[in-house]
Parts: C-alpha cells; sequence; structure tokens
C-alpha cells in the first residue's frame, strides 16, 4: 500500500508541488483581485454609458415634445411681423366696404363672421378663404383703426393656419376688448359658437389667455400657454388642449395677441408610450401637475390629465417633481433618486413649461452593465491557469531541475558514491551551492535587518509619544489660553463699564478744573486699555486661525467716505486738515469684508492723527477694474506728522513696537500696526511704508478683490464707531439731550449682579430719558417679572439681561422668564455682557435674545441697537 501511493507522496514533498502551491495561491489571489476590479471598473463604465444613452434619449425627446411649440412660436412672430407691415401699407380696397362686406352687424349690435368665411369662399384681395370664423364685440362703435387691425389680422390667421396645418389645428387673433378672430377648419362644432350662438354680452377679459398676453402679466412680450384643460366641445371630457399665445405691440403698443390651441392627445400618449426598455416616461407641469403617464393619469373611463403631485400619496412622484424644481431649465440632466433607487432623466419643454421625464429601476442598469462586465472574471480565471500552467514550467527549468542535480550530486557523496557523481550543474559552486549562500546570506541580512527594524521601531515609538505628549500639550495650552483670554475680556471689560460710566458721570458734573482735567485723562487712560484689550483679541484670534473673512457685497468708495467722515472730529479736535483724493467718484463695488477693511483704514489714519500736530492727514484711493470681475484697490494714507528714523522701520510691523520714547506725542499699543498687516495679508494684499523723520508718512495698501454686481436694494452703511456712554474723545461735544432722545420714554426691565454696573446703566438710562428699573440677580428679576405678569401690571418696552450671573447665567434666565407667558414670553430681550470672542453674538441669538449690548456700553450703539430690536418686533 506504501508503494502504491509512493509517487504522490513524492510529489506532495517536491520543491516543486510547494512552490506551485507558494505562488500559486498568491498569483492566483492578485489576478483575481485585478480582475474583480476591472470588472466593478467596467461595470461602472457601462453603468455610466448607459446613463450618458438616457441621458442623449431624454435630450431627444425634449427637443421632439419642444419642436411643435418653437413651430408655434415662430409662426406667431411671423405673422406679428406680417401684421405690422401690412398696417403701415396703403390698403388694396376699402376697408369700411370689406369689413362691412364681411363682418357683418348682428341684431345684438355685434358683428359676426359671416358663413361663407368659414365654408369657403374667393376674396378678392385674400384669395381662397376657408375654416374662418369671428366674434367682435363692439360691432357698430368699432373705429376704422380698429377696423383695418381686424381685417389684417383675420386674414393673416387664415395664411398663417393654413400654412402650418395639420401641425397648429387653430391659429387666432383676439383683443382684450372682446375681439377674436379664428382660423380652426377641423373643430367638430365648425366655430358655430362664436358666429352665430354667443351672446351679445360673451366676455373673455378675466380668461386665462388673455391675463397671460397682458402687458402687466406678461412685460416681456413673450409666448406663454396655458394649463391642460379638456376642450370646451368635446363633452366627453377625453380630448385635451393647450393654448400659447403671444402679445403684439406695433409701434411699442399692445394690440392684441395671436393664439395657437393644439390637440395633445397623442402627443402625450405618444411621449410616454416611447421609452427605453424597463424604463418609464411621464411629462410633469412646473406648478406641480402630472400630465402624462402609464397608468397614473388613467382613471376609468376618463383620462385625469390633471394629477396634483402634492396631494398624491405617491412618493416616489413627489421625490421626482422635487428634483424637477433643482434641474437648469436650459440643460438636460440626470439624477439619481437614492432613496427610490430610480435613476432620472429630465429635460424642459419650452413653450408650456413642462417637464419629460424618464425614471429608470437603479437595479436594471447595474444588471445590464453586470452582464458585460462578468466576462472580465472568465478571462480571468483562465489567466489563472494559464499563469499556474507557465509558473509550473518555468519553475521545472530555472529551479526544480538544479536543484534535483544538486541533491543527486549531494546524496552520492553523502553515500560515498564518490565514484558516481553525478555532473556538476554549471550553476553548482566549488563549495556549497548558491541556495545555501543565498539563506546564510540571507539569515544573516534577516538579523541584522530585524535589530535595526526593532531598533528603528522602538525609537518610532518613542518619537511619536513624545510628539502626541507635545500635541496634547499645546492642545491643553491653546485652549487654555483661549479660556483665559475669554475670562480675561469679560473680567476687564466688566469693571471698565463701571469705570467709564462713572467718569462719564463726573465730566457731566461741575467739578473743579483740576478734578475736570484729571477725569478726563482717567478716562483716555481707561479708552487706552480698552484699546489695548482689544486688540489682544483680535490678534489671538488671528493667531488661533478664528478669524474668519465674511464677505459680501460692498461699495469700497463709499465705505472709505464714511470712515473718513467719522474720524472728523478726531482731526478737528487736533486743528489738522483731514483729505481725501479719489480717482473717481462712481461706486466701487467688490467682494469684500466691509468689518476689516474699515478697520484697517481706521488704524492707517488714527495712527497718522495721533502723530500729527500741524499740517493735514490725506486718504488717497483708487479701484482698478481688471478682467474676469478682478479689481485692485489701494489706497494711501500720508500725514505731514514726525515721521519715522529708518532704523525703526522695518520692525514697526512688529507686535507691542511703538515709535522710541523720544519721538511720542501720543500714546500706543503697539498692536495697530500689526493687526493691520496681518488683516491685509490675509485679504491677500501688502502694506508698504515711506517715511522721513519731520516730514511725514506714507502707508499704502493694496488689496485684490473680486467684483461685484449691485444689490438690488443697498444694505446699509457699517456703524461708525462712537466714543463710549455718550462722551466724545472730544471734551467739547455735548452729549445727547433725553429730551431729544429718540428712546425717550421707553420703559427698561434689567438685571445686573454688579452694582456699579447697575449705577452705570441707570444713569445712562436716565440721561436719555429712559426709565429704569435694575435688578441685582436672577432669582429677583424671575420673581419681578412673575409679579408683574400675574398682577397685570403693562410690560416693559425690553429686557436687559446680564450673561455672567452668579448661581445662574443670563440665557437661562430668560427661559425661565418665556415659561411665565403673557408678555414676558413675547417682549425682546437684549443680552449685556462683556464678551467680545467671536461667535458670541450669534450664540446669544441663536438662544433667544432679540439684541446684543456690549460692555463697556457705547451710547450710540446702545440707543441704535434699542430702536432695531424694538421695530423688528414691532413688524413682527
Amino acid at each position: 500500500m506504501r508503494y502504491k501511493f509512493a509517487p504522490i507522496i513524492r510529489l506532495k514533498r517536491s520543491l516543486a508541488f510547494r512552490s506551485l502551491v507558494g505562488f500559486g495561491w498568491r498569483i492566483a489571489f492578485v489576478i483575481t483581485l485585478v480582475a474583480l476590479a476591472g470588472m466593478l471598473a467596467m461595470e461602472k463604465a457601462l453603468e455610466q454609458q448607459i446613463l450618458g444613452k438616457l441621458d442623449v434619449f431624454i435630450k431627444e425627446r425634449t427637443e421632439r415634445e419642444s419642436e411643435i411649440f418653437g413651430t408655434i412660436k415662430e409662426a406667431h412672430q411671423q405673422a406679428t411681423a406680417s401684421l405690422e407691415k401690412a398696417l403701415s401699407e396703403p390698403d388694396a380696397a376699402d376697408v369700411d366696404a370689406a369689413f362691412d362686406r364681411w363682418f357683418p352687424v348682428a341684431p345684438d349690435g355685434t358683428r359676426r363672421s359671416a358663413d361663407e368665411l368659414y365654408e369657403g369662399t374667393t376674396v378678392p384681395y385674400a384669395g381662397h378663404v376657408s375654416g374662418m370664423g369671428a366674434f367682435i364685440g363692439d360691432g357698430a362703435d368699432i373705429t376704422a383703426e380698429r377696423k383695418r387691425l381686424l381685417l389684417h389680422s383675420f386674414f393673416l390667421s387664415h395664411a398663417f393656419g393654413k400654412a402650418h396645418m395639420p401641425e397648429i389645428p387653430s391659429f387666432y387673433f383676439y383683443t382684450t376688448d372682446r375681439n377674436l378672430v379664428i382660423h380652426a377648419p377641423l373643430r367638430a362644432d365648425k366655430l358655430i359658437y362664436y358666429r352665430q350662438k354667443a351672446p351679445a354680452d360673451f366676455r373673455f377679459e378675466q380668461t386665462e389667455f388673455v391675463q397671460l398676453v397682458s402687458p402687466a402679466n406678461n412685460t416681456l412680450g413673450e409666448m406663454r400657454c396655458t394649463s391642460l384643460q379638456p376642450i370646451i366641445y368635446d363633452t366627453s371630457g377625453r380630448t385635451w388642449t393647450t393654448g400659447c399665445h403671444t402679445p403684439v405691440y406695433i409701434q411699442g403698443e399692445f394690440v392684441g395677441a395671436w393664439g395657437s390651441s393644439i390637440l395633445l392627445d397623442k402627443l402625450l400618449d405618444d411621449a410616454i408610450a416611447d421609452h427605453p426598455p424597463g424604463a418609464t416616461n411621464m411629462i410633469l407641469t412646473a406648478d406641480g401637475k402630472l400630465i402624462a403617464h402609464p397608468t397614473l393619469t388613467r382613471q376609468g373611463q376618463v383620462d385625469n390629465r390633471q394629477l396634483e403631485i402634492a396631494q398624491s400619496d405617491n412618493t416616489l412622484l413627489k421625490q421626482i417633481y422635487a428634483a424637477t424644481q433643482l434641474h437648469n431649465r436650459e440643460q438636460t440632466a440626470v439624477f439619481e433618486l437614492e432613496e427610490a433607487d430610480y435613476y432620472m432623466a429630465a429635460g424642459h419643454i419650452t413653450g408650456p413649461d413642462w417637464y419629460f421625464v424618464t425614471i429608470y429601476p437603479r437595479e436594471l442598469v447595474k444588471a445590464e452593465a453586470r452582464q458585460n462586465a462578468v466576462l472580465v472574471l472568465y478571462i480571468g480565471a483562465a489567466g489563472i491557469i494559464l499563469v499556474l500552467i507557465a509558473l509550473y514550467f518555468a519553475l521545472s527549468k530555472q529551479i526544480i531541475h538544479p536543484i534535483h542535480a544538486l541533491v543527486r550530486h549531494t546524496q552520492s557523496l553523502a553515500r560515498g558514491h564518490f565514484d558516481k557523481l553525478p555532473p556538476r550543474p554549471d550553476r553548482m559552486l566549488g563549495k556549497g551551492n548558491e541556495l545555501d549562500q543565498l539563506a546564510y546570506s540571507t539569515e544573516r541580512m534577516a538579523r541584522r535587518i530585524s535589530k535595526l527594524v526593532n531598533g528603528l521601531e522602538s525609537r518610532v515609538q518613542e518619537r511619536t509619544e513624545q510628539l502626541e505628549r507635545a500635541r496634547r500639550h499645546a492642545e491643553k495650552a491653546s485652549s487654555a489660553k483661549s479660556d483665559f483670554l475669554a475670562n480675561m475680556s469679560h473680567e476687564i471689560r466688566t469693571p471698565l463699564t463701571g469705570i467709564l460710566g462713572m467718569l462719564d458721570a463726573m465730566n457731566a458734573q461741575d467739578l473743579p478744573e483740576d478734578a475736570a482735567d484729571c477725569a478726563i485723562m482717567a478716562r483716555q487712560s481707561a479708552e487706552t486699555l480698552l484699546e489695548l484689550v482689544n486688540d489682544v483679541l483680535d490678534l489671538s484670534r488671528i493667531e488661533a486661525g478664528k478669524f474668519v473673512l465674511k464677505t459680501a457685497p460692498v461699495d469700497v468708495h463709499k465705505l472709505l467716505e464714511s470712515t473718513l467722515a467719522s474720524l472728523q472730529p478726531l482731526a478737528t479736535s487736533k486743528r489738522l486738515t483731514l483729505e481725501a483724493d479719489f480717482a473717481d467718484t462712481g461706486e466701487w463695488w467688490a467682494q469684500a469684508d466691509s468689518k476689516v477693511l474699515r478697520q484697517v483704514t481706521i488704524n492707517l489714519i488714527g495712527n497718522a492723527l495721533k502723530f500729527t500736530s500741524i499740517g493735514y492727514v490725506r486718504l488717497t484711493a483708487r479701484f482698478d477694474r481688471l478682467p474676469n470681475n478682478k479689481a485692485v484697490l489701494s489706497f494711501t494714507v500720508a500725514d505731514t506728522g514726525i515721521g519715522i528714523p529708518l532704523e525703526m522701520q522695518h520692525r514697526l510691523f512688529d507686535r507691542f513696537e511703538t515709535m522710541g520714547s523720544e519721538n511720542r506725542t501720543e500714546k500706543s499699543t503697539g498692536l495697530g500696526l500689526a493687526i493691520t498687516q496681518e488683516l491685509v495679508t490675509m485679504m491677500g494684499g501688502g502694506v508698504s511704508l515711506k517715511s522721513e523723520p519731520g516730514k511725514g508718512s506714507r502707508f499704502t495698501v493694496t488689496v485684490p478683490l473680486d467684483t461685484a454686481e449691485k444689490p438690488a436694494v443697498t444694505p446699509a452703511p457699517a456703524p461708525v464707531p462712537q466714543p463710549t456712554i455718550g462722551a466724545s474723545k472730544n471734551p467739547d461735544t455735548p452729549a445727547q439731550d433725553s429730551k431729544t432722545s429718540p428712546v425717550a420714554g421707553l420703559r427698561i426691565l434689567a438685571v445686573d449682579d454688579n452694582p456699579i454696573n447697575r449705577a452705570v446703566l441707570t444713569k445712562l438710562c436716565r440721561s436719555l430719558g429712559i426709565e429704569p428699573e435694575v435688578l441685582p440677580g436672577p432669582r429677583e428679576f424671575i420673581d419681578h417679572v412673575d409679579r408683574m405678569v400675574s398682577g397685570q401690571q403693562p410690560a416693559p418696552d425690553a429686557l436687559l439681561i446680564d450673561i455672567n450671573m452668579p448661581g445662574m447665567d443670563g440665557l437661562t434666565a430668560l427661559k425661565h422668564v418665556r415659561l411665565l407667558g403673557g408678555w414676558a414670553a413675547r417682549v425682546p430681550a437684549l443680552a449685556f455682557t462683556a464678551h467680545a470672542i467671536d461667535g458670541a453674538e450669534q450664540n446669544f441669538i441663536k438662544n433667544g435674545m432679540q439684541g446684543y449690548i456690549g460692555k463697556p456700553i457705547d451710547r450710540d450703539k446702545f440707543v441704535q441697537e434699542l430702536q432695531r430690536v424694538l421695530a423688528s418686533n414691532t413688524s413682527e
């Protein structure tokens, strides 16, 4: 038994078999993967090819269905040109006589066309006429000009209607004052209604086809089509039609309209019958009606062509209609309805504003593609077999045969058969064989590689851990920095509100001269501190990558002018001339962040005003439009100030870098120019400086922009920065009188846990003529509102709620107030906070606030925000 299976055992132990098995399955695996990938790629390509054919099909069908409406439009345009020409030339016959001959006055005062014009007769100047009818409502009172118009339009309707039969079964002209001439020789009612039966008071001014062409509803004079409707002379309700109408203007005056009605039964039936195998055709209107479908528009014995999609319980139809609303009417398109597992092709039928739609089950597309792509798998399987056969022969010839010779040689040496050594193969070395040497060398190389790899992996793991620790540390530091800046912003701005408010209150009093000077200097120092806080926050947002440009259409010329106007008081207070020199006085519309652009301009002009004591500060600007909707804005701020030494110019844009103490006449944070350069760089521009000590400085900003169209409604200009708490930086500027305040007489209910802030808010409100009631905490605030609502006390005009309060924040307090009902659920609320981090204001609005008042309080912004919120609440 053992000898019986010996050949099989030797085969399994042979190197050829093991090599074939070892290499073969790997090669088979790779080829299988390649074949599968090829099959999937081919399946996808074939699927796209099928969808491409579907796109071609929908394009051809859309053009075919649009062709009849294009013919109507062209015929109407030609008829208008012919009518205008006929009216401009002298008449070939007596119009009055011809009009009375062919449109005699009926006993009821109207005019009807002679019956022979329908049955067929010869008109001297028009030839043989048939199939015509007319109803003229104004009868004997018709003017000569109107007679010419109706007579020419009557015979032009016959000429064009006859020329376009049978594609256009009716061709007519009508005016909005009850006059109608029509060519319709194929109608079953033979136009009897218009020629004989229509009552004298027959009117059609309010019908759909008249409204479509009226100048008020069709300002462009376009052809428009009526909705789908049963034809009036078919009582069975099975014959459906639509009418397309084009207004007629003669020398700019609306005189009437051409119209053509077409029967749609065959058109609609043919449209849904001719479809790719497995697909379904349908026609939808733009206003959401299904008018052609192989099953859904056939109910009982009468075709229902007006299935309202919105009222249908067919989810697929609703998805198809929703997809058509996203469709570009100028192009055909193929969509994928993922939820319904369908492909959808759609095209727009011009004229009646319909959509021709074909849906194709996605599984059918994939099955057709898969049927062709599976051939790749068969080829791959055949390739595996051929590769294995080739591999076997290659192994046998190149490796197995030499190894067999070496094995026989070593076996002979081991048995001591030195006289029967087989011939040494050419590949065999004198000492050992290449495979042994290769194995030994490979083993040594593997040990070295293993040692290197192990060491490298250890070092990589160590470095990875170090980088991970550094990343966590950096994230923690960044988070701590953000939290610190947010907290510091709030903690600094809160006491600054009290400081600035109290200093304003002191300045408003009659203080001794020394005390007044001290109060003014204290306020200037507080403003410098506030400016420093704002600059540090701006710089931190830029460093953290959280400063995002928010572009919108803006008139750059107007923005620069308003910015210059806002700084005029400061220039006046220093007895300086603030000048402007613009390249042109037109509108410079561009896509830009108006807030950032204004901040850059204010920083540069403000610096110039600070360091200039005599002379002028001049803003020179130009707006160069380039091709491809591009533009370059460049402006220069020049002054006659102290100038900047050359050795300082290269570091002037560094952070916290200011002029030397010996040259400083004004205080500066040293961050304004650094922030300016960062903002200009973010906009893709640059800042340059030219200066000479004693001769002034020139800062030039160049920014690339995209041009923009002027909006239909010009956006309101950004608010001009104003001094805080109503006190101008110029002490001579008086605060607003409460009697002239636009918010005088308002009642405000406020809450703030800081007693100084409450005092400042109370003084500000009273100075504006506002009646304030300020509570010290959220719980007292909620209870007070509850008592007011329960006692049916009148509602205040607005709520002013501090955001950061102990025990309960302002947003939570507002939610409790809203739950009290009554006026508490709808009275407008404004956030009152020192938060100045990006996104804070949007977060407050999102969580129920209607407005935002920052600390320290800006008097003018406080008034503007109150007016905006109250106006918005009133409109709602």
